[in-house]
């Protein structure tokens, strides 16, 4: 029906639901020496985390003002906000939660680690412990959405417990300015 109004599929914009239940959580993982888990220290460290990101995803979307602007959002939680502190004092991964507590239902947005810091672990010790923090706040089950060539983040994603719920593709339809 879509295609036959003029839409047509995004191959590049392919996304991933994961699903995980919040039962039977994996202990979380000790981290290596000299890092720290943490919450965010608020709008303070809104700069440090808007870089990280950047750094992280390769973009240059994050700026501090937006970061800052979410601290702000009716739903936010500061538990829910968490970073890794490396042992040079600068930021080295973080994960956001956000919490629908009337559904019951928990999801994970975003999550990165600094190039620097990959292969330590540290993005499982992010979501080992927001996943047992969800828990603790009365969740069931937690999402996480990631692009669907997203590899190392999927394998990053299910080595915790979270499995596929279904594939969501993008249609999209032009339409020129002289109409």
């Amino acid at each position: 029906m879509v295609e036959a109004h003029g839409f047509l599929a995004n191959e590049h914009a392919c996304y991933v639901s994961l699903q995980h239940t919040l039962v039977d959580l994996a202990p979380v993982p000790a981290l290596p020496d000299g890092f720290t888990l943490r919450p965010l220290r608020g709008e303070q460290e809104a700069a440090a985390y808007a870089a990280l990101h950047r750094a992280a995803f390769e973009s240059t979307s994050m700026t501090a003002e937006w970061r800052a602007r979410t601290l702000l959002m009716p739903p936010y939680r500061p538990e829910l906000d968490l970073v890794i502190e490396a042992p040079d004092d600068t930021l080295a991964g973080f994960c956001v939660g956000w919490l629908d507590a009337s559904r019951r239902v928990a999801q994970v947005e975003p999550i990165g680690v600094h190039p620097r810091y990959h292969q330590l672990g540290l993005a499982r010790v992010l979501l080992l412990e927001m996943l047992h923090r969800f828990k603790k706040h009365g969740a069931n089950s937690a999402v996480v959405e990631t692009d669907l060539e997203r590899t190392p983040a999927r394998r990053a994603y299910e080595s915790v417990g979270f499995h596929e719920a279904y594939t969501i593709r993008r249609m999209e339809k032009w339409v020129s300015g002289e109409e």
